[in-house]
Protein backbone atom coordinates (compact mmCIF):
# COMPACT_ATOMS: atom_id res chain seq x y z
CA UNK A 1 0.00 0.00 0.00
CA UNK A 2 2.80 2.30 0.94
CA UNK A 3 4.82 1.50 -2.91
CA UNK A 4 1.09 2.43 -4.10
CA UNK A 5 1.26 5.79 -1.89
CA UNK A 6 4.43 7.03 -3.16
CA UNK A 7 3.43 6.01 -6.96
CA UNK A 8 0.51 7.90 -6.89
CA UNK A 9 2.50 11.10 -5.44
CA UNK A 10 5.34 10.28 -7.40
CA UNK A 11 3.12 11.01 -10.43
CA UNK A 12 0.87 14.24 -9.08
CA UNK A 13 4.96 15.41 -8.80
CA UNK A 14 5.98 14.55 -12.59
CA UNK A 15 2.37 15.91 -13.72
CA UNK A 16 2.88 19.37 -11.69
CA UNK A 17 6.24 19.43 -13.27
CA UNK A 18 5.28 18.94 -17.43
CA UNK A 19 2.80 21.46 -16.95
CA UNK A 20 4.72 23.66 -15.52
CA UNK A 21 7.03 23.37 -18.59
CA UNK A 22 4.53 23.79 -20.92
CA UNK A 23 2.98 27.03 -19.47
CA UNK A 24 6.45 28.35 -19.56
CA UNK A 25 7.57 27.02 -23.26
CA UNK A 26 4.30 26.64 -24.82
CA UNK A 27 1.17 28.67 -23.11
CA UNK A 28 -1.28 26.91 -25.30
CA UNK A 29 -4.59 26.91 -22.39
CA UNK A 30 -6.14 24.59 -25.10
CA UNK A 31 -3.52 21.77 -24.38
CA UNK A 32 -3.44 22.59 -20.58
CA UNK A 33 -6.97 22.35 -19.59
CA UNK A 34 -7.05 19.11 -21.50
CA UNK A 35 -4.01 17.63 -20.01
CA UNK A 36 -5.30 19.20 -16.45
CA UNK A 37 -8.30 17.49 -16.71
CA UNK A 38 -7.03 13.77 -18.03
CA UNK A 39 -4.38 14.43 -14.87
CA UNK A 40 -7.27 14.53 -12.23
CA UNK A 41 -9.28 12.36 -13.60
CA UNK A 42 -6.04 9.63 -12.98
CA UNK A 43 -5.54 11.05 -9.86
CA UNK A 44 -8.55 10.23 -8.64
CA UNK A 45 -9.40 6.77 -10.05
CA UNK A 46 -5.90 6.67 -8.25
CA UNK A 47 -7.40 7.57 -4.95
CA UNK A 48 -10.06 5.53 -5.02
CA UNK A 49 -8.00 2.29 -5.30
CA UNK A 50 -6.35 3.48 -1.64
CA UNK A 51 -7.47 3.92 1.96
CA UNK A 52 -8.74 7.68 2.35
CA UNK A 53 -5.61 9.61 3.67
CA UNK A 54 -5.36 13.22 4.64
CA UNK A 55 -1.96 13.38 3.15
CA UNK A 56 -4.03 13.49 -0.67
CA UNK A 57 -5.63 16.37 0.54
CA UNK A 58 -2.38 18.81 -0.06
CA UNK A 59 -2.43 16.94 -3.52
CA UNK A 60 -5.69 17.70 -4.53
CA UNK A 61 -4.81 21.52 -3.72
CA UNK A 62 -1.78 21.28 -6.45
CA UNK A 63 -4.60 20.74 -8.89
CA UNK A 64 -6.13 23.49 -7.62
CA UNK A 65 -3.61 25.39 -7.61
CA UNK A 66 -2.60 24.42 -11.17
CA UNK A 67 -6.07 25.25 -12.65
CA UNK A 68 -5.92 28.42 -11.45
CA UNK A 69 -2.87 29.34 -12.81
CA UNK A 70 -4.01 28.15 -16.06
CA UNK A 71 -7.01 30.29 -15.43
CA UNK A 72 -4.36 33.02 -15.20
CA UNK A 73 -2.47 32.68 -18.08
CA UNK A 74 -5.91 32.52 -20.25
CA UNK A 75 -6.80 36.02 -18.99
CA UNK A 76 -3.34 36.98 -19.53
CA UNK A 77 -2.05 35.29 -22.62
CA UNK A 78 2.30 35.54 -22.32
CA UNK A 79 4.63 34.78 -24.88
CA UNK A 80 6.46 31.31 -24.41
CA UNK A 81 9.85 31.66 -23.08
CA UNK A 82 12.90 31.00 -24.46
CA UNK A 83 15.47 28.31 -22.73
CA UNK A 84 18.81 29.73 -21.88
CA UNK A 85 20.73 26.75 -20.77
CA UNK A 86 21.30 23.17 -21.94
CA UNK A 87 19.04 21.41 -18.83
CA UNK A 88 16.34 24.33 -19.94
CA UNK A 89 16.45 22.46 -22.88
CA UNK A 90 16.51 19.05 -22.37
CA UNK A 91 13.73 19.30 -19.55
CA UNK A 92 11.60 20.91 -22.54
CA UNK A 93 12.74 18.38 -24.91
CA UNK A 94 11.81 15.61 -22.20
CA UNK A 95 8.19 17.05 -21.30
CA UNK A 96 7.10 18.03 -24.74
CA UNK A 97 7.56 14.10 -25.55
CA UNK A 98 5.63 13.27 -22.63
CA UNK A 99 2.86 15.36 -23.33
CA UNK A 100 2.68 14.52 -27.25
CA UNK A 101 2.33 10.80 -25.93
CA UNK A 102 0.03 11.83 -23.22
CA UNK A 103 -2.00 13.41 -26.00
CA UNK A 104 -1.95 10.38 -28.31
CA UNK A 105 -3.24 8.38 -26.09
CA UNK A 106 -6.07 10.41 -24.59
CA UNK A 107 -7.05 10.50 -28.36
CA UNK A 108 -6.79 6.62 -28.29
CA UNK A 109 -9.01 6.27 -25.47
CA UNK A 110 -11.71 9.53 -26.74
CA UNK A 111 -10.64 12.14 -24.32
CA UNK A 112 -9.98 14.45 -27.18
CA UNK A 113 -11.03 14.69 -30.79
CA UNK A 114 -8.13 13.74 -33.28
CA UNK A 115 -8.05 16.80 -35.26
CA UNK A 116 -7.42 18.88 -31.84
CA UNK A 117 -4.67 15.80 -30.38
CA UNK A 118 -2.70 16.14 -34.13
CA UNK A 119 -3.06 19.94 -34.14
CA UNK A 120 -1.55 20.06 -30.37
CA UNK A 121 1.01 17.39 -31.24
CA UNK A 122 2.59 18.94 -34.52
CA UNK A 123 2.91 22.37 -32.43
CA UNK A 124 4.77 20.84 -29.66
CA UNK A 125 7.19 19.20 -32.32
CA UNK A 126 8.04 22.01 -34.09
CA UNK A 127 8.00 24.47 -30.89
CA UNK A 128 10.70 22.00 -29.57
CA UNK A 129 12.81 21.91 -32.37
CA UNK A 130 12.33 25.77 -33.07
CA UNK A 131 13.03 26.57 -29.08
CA UNK A 132 16.39 24.48 -29.19
CA UNK A 133 17.38 26.01 -32.57
CA UNK A 134 16.42 29.55 -31.23
CA UNK A 135 18.56 28.75 -27.86
CA UNK A 136 22.09 27.62 -29.73
CA UNK A 137 21.24 30.80 -32.30
CA UNK A 138 20.83 32.99 -29.15
CA UNK A 139 24.19 31.84 -27.78
CA UNK A 140 25.82 32.43 -31.04
CA UNK A 141 24.59 35.86 -31.35
CA UNK A 142 25.85 36.48 -27.65
CA UNK A 143 29.02 35.16 -28.07
CA UNK A 144 29.81 36.87 -31.45
CA UNK A 145 29.12 40.74 -29.30
CA UNK A 146 31.77 39.63 -26.67
CA UNK A 147 34.14 38.97 -29.48
CA UNK A 148 34.24 35.28 -29.31
CA UNK A 149 33.77 34.10 -33.37
CA UNK A 150 34.91 30.40 -32.72
CA UNK A 151 32.48 30.09 -30.13
CA UNK A 152 30.04 31.76 -32.09
CA UNK A 153 30.38 29.88 -35.07
CA UNK A 154 30.09 26.51 -33.20
CA UNK A 155 26.83 27.73 -31.91
CA UNK A 156 25.61 28.77 -35.19
CA UNK A 157 26.73 25.15 -36.80
CA UNK A 158 24.89 23.31 -34.06
CA UNK A 159 21.52 25.67 -34.47
CA UNK A 160 22.06 25.00 -38.31
CA UNK A 161 22.54 20.81 -38.01
CA UNK A 162 19.15 20.74 -35.72
CA UNK A 163 17.18 22.24 -37.77
CA UNK A 164 18.68 20.80 -41.09
CA UNK A 165 18.87 17.06 -39.68
CA UNK A 166 14.88 17.05 -38.88
CA UNK A 167 12.16 16.06 -40.79
CA UNK A 168 9.98 18.70 -39.69
CA UNK A 169 8.99 21.11 -42.31
CA UNK A 170 7.63 24.32 -41.79
CA UNK A 171 7.22 28.15 -43.25
CA UNK A 172 10.24 29.46 -41.52
CA UNK A 173 12.24 26.72 -42.09
CA UNK A 174 14.12 27.87 -44.80
CA UNK A 175 14.29 31.09 -44.07
CA UNK A 176 16.60 30.26 -40.76
CA UNK A 177 18.59 27.64 -42.18
CA UNK A 178 19.70 30.21 -44.62
CA UNK A 179 19.82 33.24 -41.89
CA UNK A 180 22.40 30.99 -40.25
CA UNK A 181 24.08 29.92 -43.28
CA UNK A 182 24.83 33.02 -43.84
CA UNK A 183 26.00 34.08 -40.74
CA UNK A 184 28.43 30.95 -40.59
CA UNK A 185 30.06 31.91 -43.76
CA UNK A 186 30.55 35.59 -42.61
CA UNK A 187 32.48 34.52 -39.30
CA UNK A 188 34.71 32.13 -40.91
CA UNK A 189 35.69 34.32 -44.16
CA UNK A 190 36.44 36.78 -40.51
CA UNK A 191 37.82 34.22 -39.16
CA UNK A 192 40.52 33.27 -41.85
CA UNK A 193 40.90 36.85 -43.33
CA UNK A 194 44.65 37.74 -43.36
CA UNK A 195 44.39 41.13 -41.47
CA UNK A 196 42.51 38.77 -38.66
CA UNK A 197 46.37 36.46 -38.63
CA UNK A 198 47.78 39.69 -38.30
CA UNK A 199 46.22 40.48 -35.09
CA UNK A 200 46.43 37.15 -34.46
CA UNK A 201 50.33 37.15 -34.62
CA UNK A 202 50.80 40.13 -32.81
Amino acid sequence: MRQKNRELHNSLADNDELLHTLMLYDCNTDLLESLHSRMLTDFNEGLRLLPINDDFNDDLQVFEALKLQIEQLKANPVKPAAPHSDRQIFLLKKHFVQAINLLGKMKYQGDIDQRASDVHRVRLRVNSLMLEVSAYHKQGDDAKEQGDDDSAGRFYKHSKDILSKSDLRFDERNELLKTLARKISTLYSVIRSPDKDKQNAK
